[in-house]
Parts: structure tokens; sequence; C-alpha cells
């Protein structure tokens, strides 16, 4: 496929990070969710079993402690059937311990970016011209999502069809949650969820998405990313918006792990439009994201669509030291040997984008 012009924006958490300078990166997640006091006691064991209770001690060193995605990874092996089980646990219990484990992420992103408005994510989304941009996102945050329905007309486009967008209802009675849909329609809301001029593909899933295996439909949490994380952490909670139908919700969530998978067909649907997005692009913009190695098949996509025309792959960070520049550098070029680097962040991108100096 030709090239036809345009621009693919990639954006990791670092773009995030531009705006809510507390939310952890990949070697600080797992510490920042030990060190809240929301951890579920599953979980803990879980870690406490497999890597020893120093990991958990309050005063370890951060880098000391197991990183997240070697953690995903034993699960997803073991799930996956590739690996035995560790420490004897069942698959019922892995499949808890990765719901609590998925949870905990969304608590430390809820806790971090609040609302999920970012100023400098907003004059980013502004400043997009429409019809030839996409955004292709790893992030579970809503920062892009909300940033995009601030431009007008208003409208976000998932690259996937929409059902609904939903709101959790409150003071509903407690018991006989089988009758009870805790999830409604947003009144007024398809016109903010039909086709917007720009896509956002959010490849492993996102925050305030719901799926229903039952209805086979996607509904979402418009401008609030805690829908999943109401289900995850009750899962009585999570029954489908609509009447009639009384499967529970799911969530659309990847892990980091070596083992991922994007076997679901709103995933798979989301992950070939970003193919054909990237195939058409005529440049590409890589916005704070560092290319882990557990996101070996994002890696693939991009080699397979610019590592013959790295001259048009720009990469945005954000280095503190000659090192840091060095290694960012050296990743990089390895896949892209022409790219060109922007080393003062997402912030400085925007305001060169923007025209503000």
């Amino acid at each position: 496929m030709q090239p036809t012009g345009g621009t693919v924006y990639f954006v990791g958490a670092g773009a995030t990070r531009a705006d809510f300078a507390d939310i952890p990166l990949m070697d600080d997640l797992l510490d920042q969710i030990l060190r809240s006091e929301s951890t579920h006691e599953i979980l803990l064991s879980f870690l406490s079993d497999l890597f020893g209770p120093k990991c958990l001690e309050s005063a370890a060193d951060p880098h000391a402690r197991p990183r997240i995605d070697d953690v995903f990874t034993v699960i997803d092996a073991s799930l996956s059937g590739r690996a035995p089980f560790p420490g004897g646990k069942s698959p019922e219990r892995l499949v808890e311990v990765r719901r609590h484990l998925i949870a905990a992420i969304g608590r430390v992103i809820a806790k971090t970016t609040g609302e999920g408005r970012g100023r400098i994510a907003i004059k980013f989304a502004r400043a997009l011209p429409d019809r030839s941009s996409s955004v292709i996102s790893t992030n579970y945050d809503i920062v892009m999502d909300n940033a995009l329905l601030e431009r007008k007309p208003g409208n976000v486009n998932y690259g996937v069809p929409i059902r609904e967008a939903v709101f959790q209802s409150e003071g509903l009675p407690r018991g006989r949650f089988d009758e009870i849909h805790h999830f409604k329609p947003l009144p007024e809301s398809q016109a903010t969820i039909k086709t917007g001029n720009i896509s956002l593909l959010k490849l492993n899933g996102s925050l305030n998405w719901l799926y229903c295996p039952r209805c086979d439909e996607l509904d979402i949490t418009l401008l609030q990313g805690t829908g999943a994380l109401t289900i995850l952490d009750e899962l009585e909670l999570g029954r489908c918006s609509r009447q009639g139908c009384t499967s529970p919700y799911q969530t659309l969530l990847v892990g980091p792990s070596l083992g991922q998978r994007y076997e679901h067909r709103v995933l798979g649907d989301i992950w070939a439009r970003a193919e054909r997005a990237l195939e058409k692009a005529s440049r590409l913009v890589v916005i704070g994201y560092s290319m882990p190695e557990a996101d070996y098949l994002v890696r693939a996509m991009m080699a397979r669509t610019f590592a013959h025309r790295s001259q048009d792959v720009t990469v945005v960070t954000l280095v503190n030291t000659a090192l840091d520049r060095h290694l960012v550098e050296q990743r990089f070029r390895r896949l892209f040997a022409e790219c060109r680097f922007e080393l003062d962040g997402f912030a400085g991108f925007v305001r060169r984008l923007t025209g503000e100096f």
C-alpha cells in the first residue's frame, strides 16, 4: 500500500506524564501499586509467594522490586499452557490475581490523572488537522480521549463501532444484582460517539470500555475512566446496560506481558485499523513511548510499515542526561536507522505544533 499522506501519532505513557507528572512509567508501576493502601490481599500473597516477602516491604528500593511485565508474563504463560503454574496455583487463582493486578494499575492511573483532562493533550488535539491524522496509543488512561472530545464537533472515534455511552447509576439497592442494571445509557450521547474525524486506536484497551459478550457490543463511560475499574473491583456491578440482557460486562485491557494476546474481535479490529493507518501515513511521530520488550508486536508493526522509510519517523521524548540520550537513540535507531529526535518532550513538541515559542 502506497502512502497517501497524513501523520500517525503513536503516544505512550510519556505523553500522559507531560500533564500528570506523578503517573508512573513501567519501571515504577509495581512500586506505586505496592505503596498504595488498596492492593488486594490476593495479589500481595501471590507476589510474596513468587518473589519473596522482601519485595513487599515499604522500604524496598523501587528498582529492586520485580518488573510488572515480568509478573504478567509469569501469569499469562501459565494461563496459556506454555509454562507450569507457579507454586501450584490453580488457573482460577491466577485469573483472580491477574484481575486484581489490572485493577491496581487502573487505581494508580485514576489517582494520578483525576478527571483525565490534560492541558498539553488538549492543545495537541486541537492543533491536529482534520482527516489527515490518526492517534495510536498503548495507554489505558483517557487523557487523549478527553482531549479529542474538546475538539469541535467534539466526538470520539475509536476505530470500531460504539453502541452506547453509559453512566453508573447511583443509589441502587443492594442485592438481587441479577435483576439490576447498574449502568444506564447516557441520554443524547449518540452524536458524541459517532465517528470523529481523527481516530484514536487504543491497542491495549481502555479503562472506559465495557464489552458485553452476549450482545457482542462495546459501550463506553464517556469522560470517565473508571468504568472498567468499577467492574474489576466489584464484578456484580457489571451487568450490561441493555434491557433484556443479563450478561456481565467484560473489560478489554491487555497487560504488559510477553504473552500478550489480541485475539478478541474488538482488539483485533483495532490492530488491523492501526496497521492500515501506518501503511497509508507519510509520517510517523512517536511520542513518549519507550518501546518496551513486552511490546514486540508493536515493534513488529512499526518495522513492517516504517523501517524501510525511517527518514519519515520522528521520536519525541524527554531526556535528562547524555547517557539517557545515547540509550534512547540507540534503541530507536536499531529499528528506524534514519529517524530524527526531538528531546524536549511532548510539551516542547506541542509548543512547536501550535506555534507557541
